[in-house]
């Protein structure tokens, strides 16, 4: 749950932030009142929430746009400007209209902020060239060439709606992961993604399994009060911090519906 809001103070309050990261098989849909985020029900994939490595199951939908408000909305409306996000257009698969396993109802953030990044040109998908899923956020993430890099962490930062005389920053996750995924498992996911959409054929992203990517480290993000620990992936969490394998650009993905 998230902490409670602090008692008020006579005291000039400073932005009291919070960072909702996003770990593993996000949707992200901008909608008239904020931003529905929605992942598929995926065999093998743990789904979980928590804060600061004290993991929880994540057993019931989220909805912070109409219940308790604790974030201040943002002017965010869309993931222009943010090529680093894997995109794809809506009008291709339609609305977030299928079963899901979990869906998170935020309002419109302040910042989104891509996180522990990787390399675009390792993002190896099948049938390149078709004008399927694939090329679009192949096309999307390059921008024309000006954009090299793509997120595995999707950072939504607010501004809280009860300040705090000192201010301080929260960093709240989300995870939709398997633990050690193949590149059958990731394969297995992004099908199982299909009864999301209005149009389930038309997601039709599966990757190469034959190619490889590097892992991607984790970063300090000062400038956010967000730390390394905050992005680690469930299997970094288990393993004490000492995973000998991390996530790459083939198998934690988010995806923007523009």
């Amino acid at each position: 749950m998230m902490p409670e809001s602090p008692a008020v103070s006579t005291a000039t309050p400073t932005p009291d932030y919070v960072n909702i990261l996003l770990h593993g098989l996000f949707f992200m849909d901008f909608q008239t009142d904020g931003l529905v985020i929605s992942t598929p029900d995926v065999m093998g994939h743990m789904i979980k929430t928590g804060c600061k490595g004290l993991i929880s199951d994540l057993t019931h939908d989220v909805d912070w746009v109409v219940n308790n408000r604790p974030l201040k909305p943002g002017t965010m409306r869309s993931f222009s400007g943010r090529p680093q996000i894997f995109q794809f257009a809506k009008s291709t698969v339609g609305y977030l209209t299928g079963p899901y396993k979990a869906r998170i109802a935020l309002p419109f953030p302040a910042e989104i902020i891509p996180l522990r990044l990787g390399q675009l040109s390792d993002f190896k998908y099948k049938n390149a060239g078709s004008g399927g899923i694939g090329d679009q956020i192949y096309q999307n993430c390059n921008a024309a060439g000006k954009n090299k890099d793509i997120a595995l962490i999707t950072c939504l930062r607010y501004e809280r709606n009860v300040l705090q005389p000192n201010g301080k920053t929260i960093t709240y996750s989300f995870y939709a992961e398997h633990l050690m995924p193949s590149g059958q498992d990731t394969n297995d996911a992004l099908f199982s993604s299909q009864v999301l959409f209005e149009h389930r054929a038309a997601f039709d992203l599966q990757i190469d399994e034959k190619a490889t990517a590097p892992d991607v480290n984790p970063q300090d993000e000062p400038s956010y009060a967000i730390t390394k620990e905050d992005e680690y992936t469930l299997l970094e969490i288990q393993a004490n911090r000492a995973a000998t394998r991390g996530p790459s650009v083939m198998n934690c993905m988010q995806f923007g519906l523009i």
